[in-house]
């Protein structure tokens, strides 16, 4: 198991990184787990984004394409960002049914355990239920990226 992130990322720069050839790991991974979605949803385009990215990887020149998971790890502080992000799992969660790879959305998992503990505090943005907060942070502490990210891939190699 090779862990091949790279921080403040999204799907476009992972896709670039395997065009290249940059990656951490072996040229030609068995397992990719796609976890870049909290910085596409910056982006303009996600959802083109991360269908170019499972595009590249599940391409028909590739012999042996590698088992792709998704993992949406996004949960919005405002109610509004948290309906678009719904939009975004749910038309991921389709584009994963078309192509045949895996999709895991934390937002949908744990929205109502979040949402019901106001003092949670590691698996939150910073500054989640805090009303002098200036924007919106849909940034997870990392403890969540970390162990998610890990308990998915362990339980796929196991």
């Amino acid at each position: 198991v090779t862990n091949g992130a790279v921080r403040a990322t999204g799907s476009s720069i992972g896709k670039t990184l395997l065009e290249q050839g940059n990656t951490v790991g072996p040229r030609h991974p068995d397992i990719i787990i796609n976890a870049y979605s909290t910085n596409d949803q910056a982006e303009e385009h996600p959802f083109s984004d991360i269908q170019e990215f499972v595009r590249y990887v599940l391409r028909d020149e590739q012999c042996q394409k590698p088992l792709l998971i998704h993992f949406f790890d996004i949960f919005p502080s405002q109610s509004k960002k948290m309906i678009a992000v719904n939009r975004l799992a749910e038309k991921v969660h389709t584009l994963a049914s078309y192509y045949g790879f895996g999709s895991v959305s934390y937002t949908n998992v744990l929205r109502d355990v979040i949402s019901a503990d106001s003092a949670e505090y590691w698996f939150k943005p910073v500054g989640w239920n805090n009303k002098k907060r200036s924007g919106e942070e849909i940034h997870p502490q990392v403890g969540m990226h970390v162990v998610s990210a890990w308990t998915v891939g362990m339980h796929v190699v196991s």
